[in-house]
Order: structure tokens, then C-alpha cells, then sequence
């Protein structure tokens, strides 16, 4: 009877604990969302260029929860637009390093949800289409096709010798031992 009790107890510990992450990050997520809205309002203190390293900033954080978005509705609080049309060598590097990241966060969600790549052109939301036509025309990658793999931003970074984000080596990393993960699995229903 004492040991039931002790698990009933361990489960409502992680369950508590649990919750106390999640209720933590939706603050910092709020929390970041207003310090958004508010830096627009104050045109003294705020530059537009501001937006691009605190995109940067939710990139990095970002968790994504749907197959076919790029967002949970926070990309919208971005100048997406403005953003992805800036030109300064800086802002060159800090664009591919998002785009890179969210693409690559969001394949790694399609293969532990589904073990496949999905359709980038099914994407929904404007902000998640010009993130998208952003890396095929900044890498030339050719958008003309009917469907494009949800796995391309992995295909075509896996082979970089030039990659100096630490964020984007560490998803290539996960995305192989995803991938690793998908194949042993399939062997073994192929056997």
C-alpha cells in the first residue's frame, strides 16, 4: 500500500511539475509578445531592425505544434515582410540563421509526428510563406515544383562545411538521429 502511494505521489510530482514548465514558458511567450507590442509603440527607443534579433530570439525558443504552419500565431507580432526584406550583411546572417532554425525545427516535428516530410507549399500562414520563398531564393533552390519536401533545408544544410550556428548543428544532429531512428525502424518491418 505504501509503495501505490509513493508512485501516486511521484506521478502527481511530475504532473505538478510539468505544468509549472508549461505555465512558464506561456509567460515568457506572453511576456515576450507585450515587450513587442510595446517597443512598436515607443518610436524613440524602437527600430524595425529590432525586430529581426528578437525574431531571432523566438527562433531559438520556438516549439512548433503544427505539421502544416510555422507558427502558433506568434509570428504575427513580426514585421515578417519588413524583416526578410532588410540587406545588411549582419541581417543577411542573422535571416538565414531563422529561417534556417524554424525550417529545420519544423522537419524535425514531421518526422516524430508523422516519420515523413510534408508539402513547405501547404504551408498556411503569409509570415511562414516568405520565411519559406526566403531560403529557396537566398540558397537557389528551385520552387517551381508542385511539391516541396518539408525535408529540403535539412537536405541542402546537412552538407555545409560553413555553418556557424551552434542552434542549427544541433538540429542537424537531431534530425539525423531522427532519421536513424526511421530507418532501423522500417528495416525492421521490412524483415
Amino acid at each position: 500500500m505504501d509503495s501505490n502511494l509513493i508512485v501516486t505521489n511521484n506521478i502527481n510530482i511530475y504532473v505538478y511539475t510539468k505544468s509549472i514548465i508549461t505555465m512558464k514558458l506561456k509567460i515568457i511567450i506572453i511576456s515576450t509578445s507585450f515587450l513587442i507590442l510595446s517597443c512598436k509603440n515607443d518610436k524613440q527607443n524602437y527600430s524595425k531592425k529590432d525586430d529581426l534579433f528578437l525574431l531571432q530570439k523566438y527562433a531559438v525558443s520556438y516549439e512548433p505544434n503544427k505539421i502544416n504552419s510555422l507558427d502558433d500565431d506568434s509570428l504575427k507580432h513580426f514585421n515578417v515582410k519588413y524583416i526578410f526584406s532588410l540587406k545588411e550583411k549582419q541581417q543577411e546572417d542573422v535571416k538565414n540563421e531563422v529561417a534556417n532554425i524554424l525550417l529545420l525545427k519544423q522537419y524535425l516535428l514531421h518526422l516524430k509526428k508523422a516519420n515523413q516530410s510534408y508539402n513547405l507549399k501547404d504551408f498556411d500562414t503569409k509570415e511562414a510563406k516568405i520565411i519559406i520563398e526566403y531560403f529557396l531564393a537566398k540558397n537557389k533552390i528551385d520552387s517551381s515544383s508542385e511539391f516541396l519536401s518539408s525535408s529540403i533545408p535539412y537536405e541542402f544544410l546537412k552538407g555545409q562545411k560553413n555553418i556557424t550556428s551552434k542552434e542549427v548543428k544541433k538540429l542537424i544532429e537531431k534530425i539525423n538521429k531522427e532519421e536513424n531512428r526511421i530507418n532501423v525502424y522500417t528495416d525492421s518491418i521490412n524483415r
